[in-house]
C-alpha cells in the first residue's frame, strides 16, 4: 500500500520493470492515470523501484539536452479542481519545510510546477496574486527553500533550485532578485554544473524582469567557465557584455585569458594579440593577475622570451598608453549629461559607446553628474550608479541629500522630509553617514521653521543623531552636529522629555572627546543650564560641560555660566519649600518652624564650585563673581515680598538672609578681593531688599570709612532708612553726606524725598522739592519726578489736594 501525497488516500502500489538508457536522474513520468517517480537506479540495471501516485496532469522535465514530454490526461474537476490541488500541494510544501526534508521539498516543488502549468494561462495570475492561493509567503519562504536544499548538496537539488528560481515569478508570484540569482549560481557551480549556471545567467540576462545580472553574476559564472577551459563561452560573455550591460571589467578579461590557458581548443597568436589590443582600447587598468596568466600562456604556446610574448606585449601596451585628457573626460561627461536629459535608452547607448572608446566612470563621475543634474530622487541615483557600475559613496548620497534640501527650501515648514527619505535610502544601501552628510539635514530639521521647531522635527533630529552616532566611522564627529541638536533640545517646551536627551548628548561628547571652542561651549552651557528645572540639575549640567576635554570655558564663559545659573527661574511656591510637609496646608505657626533653605534660591555651594573651577583654570576671581550672586539674591528678595503665602514668604526671606550673610562672610575672608564700590553697593542693596537693616548699616560703614560712597550708595541707604522707619539714622546719614561734600544727583534727591515720605515727614519732603533740590539742581521749577513722589505720599496721608494747591501757589507755571 502507498499514500497519495496530494490527497492522503491509500491505494495499492504497483511494481513495474522499465528499460533505461538515461542514468543519474530522477524521472517524473506519466502513464495512464499515474505519476511514476523513479527513486532508485544504477548503471546496468533494467529495473527500478517505483512510487506510484494517482493523478492525471501533464509535465515535462529537462534532463541534460533531452526533454521528456509525456502524454497528458484530462485533469479531474476542471480549473477549480486544479486550484484545489494547488492548495493541497501548498500544504505538502509547508509540511516539507517544517520537517526540513530536502527530498520531500524537491518533490513538492516538482508537483506544484506540474499542477500549476496544467492551469489555463488566464488563471495563472489568480493563483499567484490572491492571498488565498499564495504558494509561498514571498521571500521569507524562498530563503527557507534555498537554505534546506543547499544544505543537501547534489546535482538533483541544484537543478531543482535552478528551475525553482526560473519559475519563481510565474508560479509563486515572487520577484527574483540579485541575491537569489547569486545564491543559485553558486549552488550550481558547487554542484559541478558550470554550464547550467551559464544557461541560467543568460536566461535572466535575456529575460524581461525587474533586474538583470550584474558584474558579480558574470564573474561567478566566468570564473567557473575559466576553470573548465570554456574559452568560446567566455569570449561570447565578453562580447555580449560589451554590447550591453554590465560592461566588462579587467577581471572578466582575466577569466577569458585563463579560459584560453585551460582550453583544449586551438589558439592562435593573433587571437591573443587582438585580445590585448581590445583591453588597451577599453582603457582597462593594468592587472598583475592578467600578466601572470599571459606568462603561463606563453609557456603553453612556447612563446617565452620571444618577440611574440603575450605578457611582454601586455606590459608594453600600458607603458605607451595615452591617458584621456581632462578636456576629453569633460567632453564625455557633457555628452552623457545631454543624453540623460533625453532618455534612459539614449544615456545607456551613449555610455556603451564611450566605454568602448576608453571611458571609465568612477564615483567622482557619478558625483559630478549628480551635482550638474541637481538629482534629488533616490531612484535616479540608484539608476545612475547601477548603469555607470560605480559605487555611490557617502559623498554621492550627500550631494543628493543637499540637492533635496535646496529644492524644497529649508525655510518651508517640514522641508527636511524629502532629504530624510534620501538619508534613509542611503542607509538601506549600506552607506555609513559622516558629519558632512548629517549636518545639513540636522540643521534643516532643527531650524528654519517660522513657528519654532515642531515635536515631530525634534524627534526626527534625535533619531538622526542616534543613527549617526551609533554607526559613524568618524572617531570625532563635527562639533556643529552636537551644537545644533543641543540648541534644539534646549529650545523645546517639553523639557521633561528632551532634557535627558541633552544630557546623553553631552555624555557622548565626553566619550568621543569632542572639542568645543570656548564660544560654542559657553553658548551650549548657557542654553542647557537655562533649560534645567532645579539648581541641582543645573549644577550637574555644568559638570558635564566642565568635564569635556578637561574644561573648555574661558573667563567670559565662566561669567556667562554664573549669570545663567543665578538667573534660573524656579517658581516661588510651597512646593519648593523644603521645610514644609506636603500635607501641611496651614500658614499657622510658620514663624516657629526652623528654616534651612528654599529651592528657589541659588545655593551658594554650587555657585562657588563653579567659581573654584574658574580659579583652578587660572582665571582671576573678581568682585563681579560676588556681584552676580548678590544681584540675584536682591531680585529674589523683592519678589519674595510679593508672595501671598505667609509661610512661603517667610521661608524665602529667611533663606535669602542666610545666603546673603554667608556671601558677605566669604567676601570678608577673601583677602585677594578688591572691595570696590559696585560690590559693596550690591551687598548693601541685597541686605536692604531682604529687610536686614543692620546689614545695610554695616556695609554703609565700610563705604564711608573707605571713602567709597557713590551716588548709588546714597540712593540705597536712603531707601533702606525709609523702609526701616529709621528716622534718626536717616538724618545722620543725610548729614554725613553733606559733610562729605558730595553732590547729590536727582535720583539721590528723589530717594531722599521718598525716604522722608515713608517716615511721615511730608512737610520736610515738600521743602526739599520746592527749595533744597530745586536750588541745588539750578531748576526754576521743581523736578517733575520729585513732584510725583511727593504727591504719592501726600495721597497716602490724605493731603494730596493741599500739597498740589500749595505747589501751584508757589509755582503757577507748574502743570
Amino acid at each position: 500500500m502507498s499514500v497519495d501525497p496530494l490527497t492522503g488516500n491509500i491505494f495499492p502500489s504497483t511494481s513495474l520493470s522499465i528499460f533505461f538508457t538515461i542514468l543519474d536522474f530522477e524521472l517524473i513520468s506519466q502513464t495512464l492515470n499515474f505519476i511514476i517517480i523513479i527513486k532508485h537506479w544504477s548503471v546496468g540495471l533494467e529495473s527500478a523501484v517505483l512510487c506510484v501516485y494517482r493523478t492525471g496532469h501533464p509535465l515535462s522535465l529537462a534532463q541534460g539536452s533531452r526533454t521528456f514530454i509525456l502524454k497528458p490526461t484530462s485533469p479531474h474537476g476542471g480549473t477549480a479542481g486544479i486550484i484545489q490541488q494547488l492548495k493541497t500541494a501548498r500544504q505538502t510544501l509547508d509540511h516539507a519545510l517544517k520537517r526540513r526534508r530536502a527530498d520531500d521539498l524537491s518533490d513538492s516543488i516538482y508537483t506544484i510546477r506540474r499542477i500549476f502549468f496544467s492551469l489555463p494561462r488566464n488563471h495563472w495570475i489568480t493563483a499567484t496574486s490572491s492571498p488565498e492561493y499564495f504558494l509561498l509567503e514571498r521571500h521569507k519562504e524562498v530563503e527557507r527553500v534555498l537554505s534546506i536544499l543547499t544544505k543537501h548538496s547534489g546535482r538533483e537539488n541544484a537543478r531543482t533550485l535552478d528551475q525553482f528560481l526560473r519559475d519563481l515569478k510565474t508560479v509563486y508570484g515572487v520577484e527574483p532578485d540579485m541575491k537569489l540569482l547569486s545564491d543559485v549560481l553558486e549552488i550550481l557551480i558547487r554542484a559541478g554544473l558550470g554550464k547550467d549556471a551559464y544557461d541560467t545567467l543568460y536566461y535572466f540576462w535575456n529575460k524581461k524582469s525587474s533586474f538583470r545580472p550584474d558584474s558579480t553574476h558574470w564573474s561567478l559564472v566566468m570564473c567557473e567557465l575559466a576553470r573548465l577551459g570554456e574559452s568560446s563561452l567566455l569570449r561570447k560573455c565578453v562580447d555580449d557584455m560589451k554590447a550591453s550591460w554590465p560592461f566588462p571589467k579587467i577581471v572578466h578579461y582575466e577569466y577569458l585569458v585563463e579560459g584560453m590557458l585551460y582550453s583544449e581548443q586551438p589558439l592562435t597568436v593573433e587571437e591573443v594579440h587582438q585580445l590585448l589590443d581590445e583591453i588597451a582600447t577599453l582603457n582597462l587598468p593594468y592587472s598583475d593577475s592578467v600578466y601572470s596568466k599571459l606568462s603561463d600562456l606563453n609557456e603553453k604556446m612556447s612563446l617565452k622570451n620571444t618577440a611574440e610574448s603575450f605578457s611582454d606585449a601586455y606590459k608594453n601596451r600600458y607603458s605607451t598608453r595615452t591617458v584621456p585628457s581632462g578636456a576629453q573626460f569633460q567632453s564625455w561627461l557633457s555628452s552623457l549629461l545631454e543624453q540623460r536629459s533625453s532618455s534612459k535608452s539614449a544615456f545607456e547607448t551613449k555610455l556603451r559607446l564611450l566605454r568602448q572608446q576608453g571611458f571609465i566612470p568612477t564615483s567622482r563621475t557619478l558625483a559630478r553628474i549628480l551635482q550638474l543634474r541637481g538629482v534629488t530622487s533616490v531612484e535616479e541615483i540608484i539608476y545612475l550608479k547601477t548603469f555607470l557600475e560605480v559605487e555611490a559613496n557617502v559623498i554621492c548620497w550627500s550631494i543628493v541629500l543637499k540637492n533635496a534640501l535646496e529644492k524644497q527650501g529649508q525655510s518651508k515648514n517640514q522641508g527636511w522630509r524629502p532629504a530624510k527619505a534620501v538619508y534613509q535610502a542611503a542607509r538601506e544601501q549600506g552607506i555609513t553617514p559622516d558629519s558632512a552628510m548629517v549636518d545639513p539635514l540636522l540643521r534643516a530639521m532643527c531650524g528654519g521653521q517660522i513657528s519654532g521647531i515642531s515635536e515631530e522635527a525634534l524627534n526626527d533630529a534625535v533619531w538622526l543623531y542616534d543613527d549617526f552616532i551609533t554607526t559613524s566611522s568618524s572617531s570625532k564627529p563635527d562639533v556643529a552636529i552636537f551644537n545644533t541638536l543641543l540648541r534644539a533640545l534646549t529650545s523645546s517646551s517639553n523639557k521633561e522629555k528632551h532634557f535627558p536627551t541633552a544630557m546623553r548628548v553631552l555624555e557622548d561628547m565626553r566619550r568621543l572627546s569632542v572639542e568645543m571652542d570656548p564660544m560654542t561651549a559657553t553658548s551650549v552651557a548657557v542654553l542647557l543650564i537655562r533649560s534645567c528645572s532645579t539648581f541641582e540639575e543645573a549644577g550637574e549640567t555644568y559638570r558635564r560641560i566642565r568635564d569635556l576635554n578637561g574644561g573648555v570655558l574661558d573667563a567670559k564663559g565662566y561669567t556667562a555660566v554664573l549669570h545663567a545659573f543665578c538667573s534660573l527661574d524656579i517658581e516661588l511656591n510651597d512646593k519648593n519649600n523644603t521645610d514644609l510637609k506636603s500635607d501641611d496646608d496651614s500658614d499657622s505657626g510658620y514663624l516657629d518652624r526652623p528654616v534651612t533653605k528654599h529651592r528657589s534660591v541659588p545655593p551658594s555651594s554650587i555657585y562657588f564650585e563653579i567659581v573654584n573651577d574658574m580659579q583652578t583654570r587660572g582665571f582671576t576671581k573678581t568682585s563681579e563673581v560676588y556681584t552676580i550672586l548678590l544681584g540675584r539674591y536682591a531680585a529674589l528678595s523683592t519678589r519674595a515680598q510679593r508672595v501671598s503665602s505667609l509661610r512661603t514668604r517667610h521661608s524665602l526671606l529667611v533663606t535669602l538672609r542666610n545666603v546673603i550673610s554667608e556671601t558677605h562672610h566669604r567676601i570678608t575672608l577673601d583677602a585677594t578681593l578688591d572691595l570696590d564700590p559696585p560690590l559693596l553697593n550690591q551687598l548693601m542693596d541685597a541686605y536692604n531688599r531682604v529687610g536686614d537693616f543692620g546689614g545695610v548699616m554695616t556695609v554703609w560703614a565700610l563705604l564711608t570709612s573707605g571713602g567709597k560712597v557713590t551716588p548709588t550708595s546714597i540712593s540705597i541707604i536712603f531707601d533702606a532708612c525709609g523702609f526701616s522707619g529709621a528716622c534718626e539714622t536717616a538724618n545722620r546719614v543725610f548729614k554725613e553726606i553733606r559733610e562729605m561734600g558730595m553732590k547729590m544727583n536727582r535720583r539721590n534727591w528723589n530717594a531722599w524725598i521718598e525716604c522722608l515720605g515713608r517716615l511721615g515727614r511730608l512737610e520736610e519732603a515738600f521743602d526739599v522739592v520746592s527749595e533744597e533740590m530745586r536750588i541745588e539742581e539750578n531748576l526754576e521749577l521743581p523736578d517733575e519726578e520729585a513732584v510725583k513722589v511727593l504727591l504719592s505720599f501726600a495721597a497716602k496721608a490724605g493731603k494730596v489736594d493741599e500739597i498740589r494747591e500749595r505747589l501751584h501757589q508757589r509755582f503757577p507755571e507748574l502743570n
